[in-house]
């Protein structure tokens, strides 16, 4: 497996503030580090890595059906980010993106997807605390 870095170099240098601490259900991580065994790649910052590629690429997926107008494009985009945020405990997040995806037509979508892009950068933030990328 490539490992992946935190963060690409497209990515805006981290604000690893308080908004960021209350993007993550911390049950879920508590969860994810007691499956951490001695000796292995430490697998939160595994996750995390792979989290923040993919999501950024379905970020960027979401902006461009909404900007077409496309909303089963626009359902597909959002189920996925939903999805793989739920797994990590950025519940606001997948609620957003749930909104998103079961949304009839396009109406209130570009809206959405601005909230969506706002939140996900609560979670970058929040994850890089998680797996000790701030300082």
């Amino acid at each position: 497996m490539q490992r992946l870095t935190a963060t690409s170099d497209a990515s805006p240098p981290l604000d690893c503030g308080s908004e960021a601490s209350s993007s993550l259900d911390r049950s879920v991580w508590d969860s994810i580090r007691a499956l951490q065994c001695e000796g292995d790649p430490n697998i939160v910052s595994e996750l995390i890595s792979i989290y923040l590629e993919d999501s950024t690429a379905r970020l960027f997926e979401i902006n461009r059906t909404v900007a077409i107008g496309d909303p089963a494009q626009i359902r597909r985009a959002a189920h996925a980010l939903r999805g793989s945020s739920a797994n990590l405990g950025a519940n606001a997040l997948a609620a957003l993106c749930a909104l998103l995806e079961y949304s009839t037509g396009t109406a209130g979508a570009a809206e959405l997807a601005a909230r969506i892009e706002v939140e996900f950068e609560n979670v970058r933030a929040a994850l890089e605390l998680e797996g000790g990328f701030c300082d």
